[in-house]
């Protein structure tokens, strides 16, 4: 009978193992993992889990599974499965006036109402404003989509997405209104993090007059990684 050597078997077996795709893998974590999660166990957790290509982890907190793509030493890479968990949603039920006169400043100032469509993760705390109520920070998709009307005719009215009031420069988008009489709509998207109590809103800016916002939907959704 051949003798296997001592620790042989355990690595044979280790291997085969790998072979179908079972990698050392952590269930019961109360964190999502990170670049020190590693196949040197960086993090020093100390549980002797050196993660592989295909290691699976459970966040029992955030109720999210992540898959090891990349377990560099150092420089790990996970991504999360399954759907988005948090979003929200918002509708602008009467029309919200400003008079922003150059400053931005968050529609719905003066005047106007919102009513929420749907929320996880959300609260509908004010007019115009979603309010992040979830665990944890997580990068969300924001998308607005507006019509309005002026005071004026031919105004080039400017729209931001606000973050806890802070103006997203990126998030820009212009739009001229042809007359009081016509209504102008537009469409904003931004990328962003966001940390439980964060807000969003709607910022714009027109050069004189009065602004008004008539009907609008502010939507953000949880982004893959």
């Amino acid at each position: 009978m051949t003798q296997i050597a001592n620790g042989e078997a355990g690595s044979s077996v280790r291997a085969k193992i790998n072979a179908t795709g079972l990698a050392p893998s952590k269930f019961n974590a109360t964190t999502a993992p990170g670049v020190l999660d590693d196949d040197n166990d960086s993090a020093g957790r100390g549980d002797g889990l050196n993660f592989e290509i295909g290691s699976t982890w459970v966040d029992t907190v955030l109720e999210h599974a992540y898959f090891c793509e990349d377990a560099t030493t150092g420089a790990a890479v996970w991504h999360r499965i399954g759907a988005p968990k948090y979003n929200g949603s918002l509708y602008i039920s009467t029309a919200m006036t400003s008079a922003p006169a150059g400053t931005p400043v968050k529609i719905g100032t003066a005047s106007g109402a919102s009513t929420e469509l749907l929320e996880l993760g959300f609260t509908h705390t004010s007019p115009g404003r979603l309010t992040y109520s979830g665990i944890g920070s997580e990068r969300f998709v924001i998308a607005c989509n507006l019509s309005m009307t002026h005071s004026g005719s031919n105004v080039t009215a400017s729209f931001y997405i606000a973050i806890n009031g802070t103006i997203a420069t990126g998030s820009r988008i212009d739009r001229k209104i042809g007359s009081g009489a016509d209504a102008g709509a537009l469409a904003l998207r931004w990328v962003t993090v966001l940390a439980p109590n964060d807000f969003i809103e709607v910022f714009a800016s027109v050069p004189s007059g009065t602004l008004s916002v008539n009907y609008g939907v502010l939507d953000v959704a949880l982004r893959g990684n």
